[in-house]
């Protein structure tokens, strides 16, 4: 059937092929350097969680500092036997530690708020919706009770001795290994993130060698249709035409496309055909009168 196409519908085909190569390879190229740099983005992202955790475990033995010194605040005394400058200079200590211990414990709740906003912002990745670690997510959860329960502390009189601060360092200990378990949450995580991208860089991996093993047959197959179908004709013509030309008048072309190949094949052969009839006339008329003027 594609004998019968023209040369113009040939090419047509070919240049269809080779539009389909130069896609196929450009959807490959981009899908792969996006893909690079959604990766890049969502180590980023997940990078940017470590200084949440760290700041916030800073803010927490900050605030173990803090309670720490209160409770070696000194007692007030059960008797009168101090003086007013000294029950005075005690109760400015504790209202300063108070003060200090409720800014700190405001400093972690904002960190809390940051870490679980960032964990919030970064759940979306190029690869797909990460969840949160229910580890984290029950970390999170218990960080928030201690945090509630400490609330209760600085609502209570410092200055008249009501809150002692030492009973804390349990709650406070556990606060500190709460805060020290996020890294290795966000350790896991960034497993989950490595195996995911491991999993897509398989299959692009797979997409790509398809992708150019793909182009190279079409691109072979390209190279055959246009031997065939151009390059093959036109040599055979050009031949032709040579040995017509040295003055082989009975050679003719032979093509078994019926595109503008064949057809100047075949005008060539009539051309050919009739310069011979033309040749075989004239020789005939000539050996005729030879005849005739010997007789």
């Amino acid at each position: 059937m594609s004998s019968r196409w023209s040369i113009r519908r040939k090419l047509l085909v070919c240049l269809a092929l080779l539009f389909i190569i130069v896609l196929a390879l450009s959807f490959s190229g981009f899908r792969g350097a996006y893909a690079y740099r959604g990766l890049v983005r969502d180590i980023g992202r997940r990078a940017s969680e470590l200084p949440e955790a760290t700041e916030l475990a800073r803010a927490i033995a900050n605030l173990r500092v803090i309670a720490n010194s209160a409770a070696h605040l000194p007692q007030f005394p059960a008797d009168n036997m101090y003086d007013n400058i000294y029950i005075d200079r005690a109760r400015s200590d504790r209202q300063k530690v108070r003060m200090e211990f409720t800014d700190a414990l405001d400093i972690v709740r904002i960190r809390v708020d940051h870490y679980e906003s960032k964990l919030r912002k970064n759940q979306q990745s190029d690869f797909g919706t990460l969840r949160i670690d229910e580890d984290e997510q029950n970390t999170l959860r218990d960080i928030n009770s201690l945090l509630e329960q400490f609330s209760s502390v600085t609502d209570g009189d410092w200055v008249l001795g009501e809150v002692d601060i030492s009973l804390l360092e349990p709650d406070l200990e556990q606060l500190h290994d709460l805060a020290s378990t996020l890294p290795s949450c966000l350790q896991k995580r960034m497993s989950e993130l490595q195996g995911q991208v491991r999993s897509k860089y398989r299959t692009w991996i797979v997409l790509t060698w398809i992708t150019s093993l793909s182009a190279a047959v079409l691109l072979t197959v390209i190279g055959v249709l246009m031997y065939s179908w151009v390059f093959c004709p036109l040599r055979t013509v050009v031949r032709g035409s040579r040995r017509v030309a040295s003055g082989e008048f009975s050679h003719r072309i032979e093509l078994d496309s019926q595109d503008e190949m064949g057809e100047l094949a075949a005008a060539m052969n009539n051309m050919t055909r009739r310069f011979q009839e033309i040749r075989d006339d004239l020789d005939e008329q000539v050996r005729v009168r030879t005849l005739s003027l010997i007789h």
